[in-house]
C-alpha cells in the first residue's frame, strides 16, 4: 500500500481478511487542502496512515495515506481497522460521534478485534461530548493512544 490508495470491499464475498480489500488508484488535492488547514496535520504520523470513512458517501480522494470507505458497514470498519492494526498503521476515522463509539463497541466486544497503536479520530456534524470520548477510551483501553480532532464543514476544505 502507498500514499493516495483507496481500498474499496469486494462486493460478493463475505470474508472477514483485512486483506481482502481491492486497491483503486486515484488522487485528488483536498488532503493538502486539508493539511494547510490544520497546520501540523501532516506531522502526526511518520507511517502512512490508513483513512477509514465512515460516512455514507465517500469525502474525498486522498494524495496522501491509504483511503478504506466503509459505506457504513460495521464489517468493513472492523477489516479496516484490523488491516491497519496488522501493518501497524496510524489509524484516521472519519465520521458522526455515536456511529463511530458503535463501531468500536461492534469491533472490539463483539468481533475482539484489534486496534494500532495510533488512533485519531475526526468528527463532524454535532460535537462529540467528553462522556462519549471517555467511553471510546474506556472500550479502547491503553494499547492504542487516540486522538480527536472535530471538524464541521469537512467535505468544503477544498
Amino acid at each position: 500500500m502507498k500514499h493516495g490508495d483507496i481500498l474499496s470491499y469486494s462486493a460478493g464475498t463475505s470474508s472477514a481478511d483485512p486483506y481482502g480489500f481491492r486497491i483503486i488508484q486515484k488522487s485528488s488535492s483536498i488532503m493538502d487542502s486539508a493539511v494547510k488547514a490544520v497546520p501540523g496535520l501532516d506531522a502526526l504520523f511518520q507511517k502512512i496512515p490508513l483513512f477509514l470513512n465512515c460516512y455514507p458517501a465517500s469525502l474525498f480522494n486522498p494524495t496522501a495515506g491509504v483511503f478504506v470507505e466503509t459505506f457504513m458497514s460495521q464489517k468493513t470498519f472492523s477489516r479496516a481497522a484490523s488491516l491497519a492494526a496488522s501493518e501497524k498503521m496510524p489509524l484516521v476515522i472519519l465520521g458522526q460521534p455515536l456511529f463511530i463509539a458503535d463501531n468500536f463497541c461492534n469491533h472490539i466486544i463483539k468481533m475482539k478485534g484489534y486496534l494500532p497503536e495510533e488512533i485519531l479520530i475526526a468528527t463532524g456534524g454535532y460535537y462529540m461530548p467528553l462522556s462519549l470520548q471517555n467511553f471510546i477510551r474506556d472500550i479502547v483501553g491503553t494499547k492504542s493512544r487516540i486522538q480527536f480532532f472535530f471538524f464541521y464543514g469537512l467535505a468544503e476544505i477544498d
